[in-house]
């Protein structure tokens, strides 16, 4: 058993803090005799010895008594009374939902031995506080998923949203359509490892049962009809277009969604949700709905047919048609579907739940049209935020119900954990310790005495130190890189810092991940130019990161001189004049400070080699990521002088990357002449894209040429 379910160390320092509390005299040292008083099943009476049993040793026959008590008089299913004397605990509820509450309150209170004595009545603000898990980036497994409920299970939160499907990955067993996992479930990386993994349906039973008797609903999330990615690279024929594309391994919106129009799509959906309903008890089932591209919809026949037919008159209306299908499908089968609050773009979706993630005027758009709400801000709530963005003050600071009107609307909150960037490695460290205000706020409602709250946080980290759980920084990121050239030393320094203590770096040179017995650093690498940095840290002999790659190549361009005809601007411009010529390529973050940007202009620039050069090739390092505005060049046009004033044309490179490409892309412009030829100085036109198009969420605006490296061999 994980050591968290032992017995808390942590004496007066309860996460969240109850309602009313009030500490005796004295504390309770024994070895009480269990008693149960009220109408209990049988089910229920071993649930709590079990329970019971990870938090005090207990004996049939003692002087001291703990007494589990069914009170009807208290309102509230999960409410619950707590009293603590030297001899007797009584925990008394309307529901062993509550007593379950009550047990890991005296878990958390338990120092030692010892129990102080304690009189406690307590109940939650919210009925729904909820942790979302993202496991359709990275998949994550049985083994974390239990530790997971584990944790959140002691700070009282009681749903995890599973967000079982994506663009990247079907991480659930459908018998009925195995494709879904055969192919969808896996994805290639773009250095050509296979990734991937799904639950099977025993597996999801597992992880039910086991988070039921942790007072943990599962509710899962079965996207539609945008971020399907991975289902449809399994059948092309849930799309409009019915085109064979690949499950992505890149971020972002995807423009290929589920067809609207075909019948063909409801009956699939029909299959998929028939076995989730069988698998998960939940009375809720989330269908997503958010960020749905609806260029397909626009130029597909059977979607402009249903659109005439049902009388809708655009295409967002066309989505409330379809998520109000699904929401029918689960209204027949007795449940009750959640959708991100895009669906409400359309019109109203009759008793569906709306999760609000948007602009906070929703919650009040949402109530007016009769739709309860889950609270979910991005600007809050995100626990995908790195901590120095949303540090653990701002996260406290929340005030769900600011501007509700009506509050009996509000099904209660919920964090989130979208894993673009989360993986098992680093999910502890991004939700810990801000997920424990979280806590607070979902079961108390708005907090005020954050000194107090950072204080009882310290005590609960201390723990998680020594229970060997893995937390992040308050207020910094884990670790934050900066690379910076070395040119005189044909090197590159990078520089960390670092936001907790005892955090270590190792490193490799080799390609490989590094690991436990890897070269270590305190805050600084140097390497050499044209070798790769693999780097992550470690803490206590443990990875708390996947490795970030830093690459670098080396020509006969490095360190030239490089004048700008056209400047980049800001903020892409911290590389400086030699950012192209100082071998060091981008990461995946193109705000890393080597990538350079110009908006609306084509890249103009000369690189000067110092002499007289025989040139055989050359090459710039270009960047697509067409979400963010950032498109490849039309074409990359190169010229040769001697003296810096007669040109001659080298040689010209068209674009062969496609403008609707999702996700991050790079590629050189790499032109090579018939002959080698000779020459100092080498001009660079990269030809910007132009305006973006009307099937791009920019439509109008300036795109985006991203360069980070020029190289000459």
């Amino acid at each position: 058993m994980h050591p968290l379910l032992v017995g808390a160390i942590l004496g007066p320092s309860l996460i969240p803090q109850p309602s009313h509390l009030t500490y005796l005299e004295g504390g309770f040292r024994g070895v009480p005799a269990v008693e149960f008083s009220g109408k209990f099943a049988t089910r229920d009476q071993q649930w709590l010895k079990a329970v019971l049993a990870n938090v005090l040793p207990i004996t049939k026959h003692s002087a001291d008594n703990i007494v589990f008590r069914i009170d009807p008089t208290i309102v509230g299913d999960e409410a619950y009374h707590l009293d603590v004397t030297p001899h007797n605990i009584t925990l008394a509820a309307s529901a062993s939902k509550g007593l379950y509450w009550s047990l890991q309150t005296l878990r958390q209170l338990r120092q030692d031995n010892t129990i102080p004595c304690v009189s406690i009545q307590d109940a939650p603000a919210f009925a729904w506080r909820g942790v979302m898990l993202d496991e359709g980036r990275h998949f994550m497994g049985p083994k974390f998923v239990k530790h997971l409920l584990d944790i959140i299970s002691l700070y009282k939160f009681n749903v995890l949203h599973w967000h079982l499907t994506d663009d990247q990955g079907w991480r659930i067993e459908i018998k009925s359509h195995p494709e879904l996992t055969r192919v969808g479930a896996w994805r290639k990386e773009a250095d050509g490892t296979r990734t991937g993994g799904f639950y099977t349906q025993d597996q999801v039973r597992e992880m039910v049962a086991y988070a039921a008797n942790r007072n943990v609903t599962i509710v899962p999330e079965i996207e539609m009809p945008g971020h399907s990615t991975a289902a449809i690279a399994s059948d092309p024929y849930l799309t409009c277009t019915q085109a064979k594309i690949a499950v992505p391994s890149t971020w972002g919106v995807f423009g290929r969604v589920y067809c609207a129009g075909r019948e063909s799509s409801y009956n699939f959906l029909d299959d998929v949700l028939g076995e989730v309903l069988n698998l998960f008890p939940s009375h809720y089932i989330h269908i997503g709905g958010d960020e749905v591209p609806k260029g397909d919809w626009h130029s597909c026949p059977d979607c402009q047919d249903r659109m005439k037919a049902e009388g809708l008159q655009n295409e967002e209306q066309l989505q409330t048609y379809f998520m109000g299908r699904i929401a029918g499908t689960l209204a027949d089968h007795d449940r009750n579907a959640i959708g991100w609050d895009d669906i409400m773009k359309g019109g109203t979706q009759k008793d569906a739940v709306i999760q609000v993630w948007n602009d906070q005027k929703i919650p009040e758009q949402a109530i007016t049209q009769g739709n309860r709400v889950i609270l979910s801000p991005q600007s809050n709530c995100y626990l995908n935020t790195p901590p120095e963005n949303l540090p653990l003050s701002a996260v406290y600071a929340y005030d769900p119900l600011a501007g509700i009107s009506n509050p009996t609307m509000v099904l209660g909150c919920e964090t989130t954990l979208w894993s673009e960037n989360i993986t098992t490695k680093n999910c502890l460290t991004m939700f810990l310790p801000r997920g424990l205000a979280m806590s607070e706020i979902f079961w108390n409602g708005a907090q005020h005495n954050f000194p107090a709250f950072q204080t009882r946080v310290n005590r609960h980290m201390a723990f998680m130190e020594s229970a060997g759980i893995d937390y992040g920084s308050s207020d910094q990121n884990l670790v934050k890189y900066t690379v910076a050239p070395k040119l005189a030393q044909s090197s590159c320094r990078l520089t960390a810092a670092l936001g907790l203590p005892r955090l270590e770096l190792r490193y490799t040179l080799d390609g490989t991940a590094p690991k436990a017995n890897s070269p270590t650093a305190v805050t600084s690498i140097d390497w050499p130019v044209g070798k790769t940095l693999r780097v992550a840290p470690f803490r206590n002999g443990r990875s708390m990161q996947d490795p970030v790659e830093f690459q670098t190549t080396k020509s006969l361009a490095y360190g030239s001189t490089i004048t700008f005809q056209t400047l980049p601007l800001a903020p892409y411009t911290t590389a400086g004049p030699q950012g192209l010529t100082d071998g060091l390529l981008g990461t995946t973050n193109f705000h890393d400070g080597v990538w350079l940007g110009w908006e609306g202009l084509d890249l103009v620039a000369t690189c000067d080699l110092g002499r007289e050069q025989t040139i055989r090739e050359v090459a710039l390092h270009c960047l697509q990521e067409m979400r963010s505005w950032i498109m490849m060049p039309k074409s990359v046009r190169y010229e040769t002088s001697s003296n810096g004033h007669d040109w001659q044309p080298l040689g010209e490179v068209d674009n062969t990357i496609q403008d609707t490409t999702e996700g991050w892309i790079v590629h050189w412009f790499t032109c090579r002449p018939n002959a080698s030829i000779s020459a100092r100085y080498i001009r660079i036109t990269a030809q910007t894209y132009g305006k973006l198009p009307a099937w791009h969420n920019g439509a109008g605006g300036d795109a985006w040429v991203f360069a980070d490296e020029f190289a000459v061999r």
